[in-house]
């Protein structure tokens, strides 16, 4: 994955605590785009949160309004 030059790779930090791993990732050039008739602009992201501390907290609402500003 860290040869393909359509995704990035982010580490999601919150007050200076790793707590999660983004991948955003261009559909079309992604082995997804098989399965379907993407843009060229096409962008798709996958949210993971791993430590437990991290849960029950309300970080995913905000981490995801900061993603969507990333990307867009």
């Amino acid at each position: 994955m860290l040869a393909d030059d359509h995704h990035r790779l982010l580490i999601v930090g919150v007050d200076g605590q790793d707590v999660g791993y983004t991948e955003i990732y261009e559909g079309k050039r992604d082995r997804l785009g098989r399965y379907y008739d993407g843009d060229d602009l096409d962008l798709g992201w996958h949210l993971l949160f791993g430590e437990k501390s991290a849960f029950g907290k309300g970080y995913l609402r905000p981490v995801m309004r900061l993603l969507g500003f990333y990307i867009f």
